[in-house]
């Protein structure tokens, strides 16, 4: 069965998405890319962020990525943005860097935090482009562009220094996954960033061989939340008792693990800076890139689904 055309919805937000909780409520008409396996619900309006990715090969939509459970509980997500099911992550800062301890103001974690209206820049048959201009100290113009291919969603994110100097910028993207009682990870790191708090880290260091997720394991009922580095590109999520799999796979060099308690999602969030690139600077260590007025920064990112065959 060939994919249907995406196509304008009417607004379709959870009910508990109130003005109270994001500051306006009617951010919601819905771009919908509908093959047959897979189905995305992408919300220009509300920052281009993906509301839902659902599997839906057996008949009944299973969800793959999902909002979080701050959402639901009508608060706003952290910087990470536990209540959105995807977006894209933008950080931006001086080329010249800070020195540690300074605060280094001028460094953004932007992306969709302001949760700005994208433009919709094109529609195809199995495809949508929107684009957002970001103004201030750290200008910048950021494209996404969804495709979707039976069982997989690509995701393609372009950074443009939009400014009039060099400037350090880093991308990502933040996924929130679905999760029940017995939900498997692999994802090998040879890296880890030992974290103090939430916002800053201490050290870099090899990645302990239990933490490398080199093998798929179980994710861990207590909350975690680790920063990897010299990541292989490739993670894989099996849920065992849906007899599902997930193939994430992105040109990033590290990732955030999240694992918040009793949730019914986790986060995995691809990544080209070092978590504590606010106190780093964004040197050229913490994996941002120096563009130029006018240079362009591109990362991919591709989402498979397909049956595991196996309980």
């Amino acid at each position: 069965m060939k994919a249907a055309m995406p196509l304008l919805t009417q607004p379709a937000f959870r009910q508990a998405l109130t003005p109270g909780a994001w500051g306006h409520a009617p951010h919601a008409q819905a771009v919908v890319l509908a093959g047959s396996s897979l189905t995305v619900e992408i919300l220009p309006g509300l920052a281009g962020v993906i509301s839902s990715l659902s599997w839906c090969g057996d008949g009944k939509p299973v969800s793959i990525l999902q909002a979080g459970s701050s959402l639901e509980r009508g608060r706003p997500a952290g910087i990470f943005n536990d209540g959105l099911a995807c977006r894209p992550l933008v950080k931006a800062g001086p080329a010249s860097g800070c020195l540690a301890g300074t605060g280094c103001d001028s460094f953004d974690l932007v992306a969709a935090t302001d949760l700005h209206p994208w433009r919709i820049e094109h529609t195809g048959r199995h495809a949508v482009t929107l684009a957002m201009t970001h103004h201030g100290q750290h200008p910048y113009r950021l494209t996404q562009t969804f495709c979707l291919d039976e069982a997989t969603l690509s995701i393609r994110l372009e950074l443009v220094n939009t400014g009039r100097r060099v400037q350090s910028l880093g991308l990502g993207l933040s996924c929130n996954v679905a999760r029940d009682n017995a939900t498997w990870l692999a994802a090998a790191a040879a890296g880890l960033w030992c974290q103090v708090d939430e916002y800053t880290t201490l050290r870099h260091v090899t990645a302990p061989p239990a933490w490398r997720f080199g093998l798929a394991y179980p994710l861990p009922a207590a909350h975690i939340k680790h920063a990897f580095s010299d990541w292989s590109g490739v993670a894989r999520v099996h849920w065992p008792q849906r007899r599902l799999a997930l193939t994430l796979s992105g040109d990033t060099n590290g990732y955030v693990l999240s694992t918040p308690p009793e949730a019914d999602y986790f986060g995995f969030h691809p990544l080209d800076c070092a978590p504590d690139a606010k106190m780093r600077g964004l040197r050229p260590e913490s994996g941002a890139q120096r563009l130029a007025p006018g240079e362009a920064w591109v990362r991919q990112f591709a989402l498979r689904v397909e049956g595991s065959g196996r309980h």
